[in-house]
């Protein structure tokens, strides 16, 4: 993805955790040094807590969040994940996904850089912070 020539310097995960704000469910990822990334959640969280706690977040925790692609593997390979199938895996790491990316999106910015999916040379939906990309259309929830 490019991460590692977009931020230069690591990006250690210290925590991942759920929050309600407002009657909204979030998963927000907070690195060493401070920098945080948000995700909204779907109510599905509640019921796939367990999941995400035991066969996600282990995988993250104390890892660089540049290496996001060989992470989302590990989880599938590493923690036996195979023996999950669908939404009840892929919808806990989906989130820990976008909230990395929104972090990793906002310290690019912070090292002068384009968003991480434009670094990465990918086509981008959305840029940190849900401001849209030119030329794209926002995709709406509920």
């Amino acid at each position: 993805m490019g991460l590692h020539t977009s931020i230069p310097e690591p990006v250690i995960i210290r925590s991942i955790e759920a929050l309600t704000i407002r009657g909204r469910m979030l998963l927000r990822t907070t690195s060493e040094e401070g920098a945080t990334g948000i995700a909204m959640v779907n109510d599905r969280l509640a019921y796939l807590w367990p999941i995400l706690r035991d066969f996600v977040v282990p995988v993250f925790a104390g890892r660089d969040a540049r290496d996001l692609p060989t992470l989302i593997d590990e989880v599938y390979v590493e923690r036996s994940a195979y023996k999950l199938a669908g939404l009840a895996l892929w919808c806990p790491v989906a989130y820990v996904e976008l909230s990395l990316l929104d972090m990793l999106g906002k310290l690019a910015r912070v090292w002068g850089k384009k968003t991480v999916w434009r670094c990465a040379g990918r086509f981008s939906l959305f840029v940190a912070h849900g401001q849209v990309a030119a030329g794209h259309f926002p995709f709406h929830h509920g």
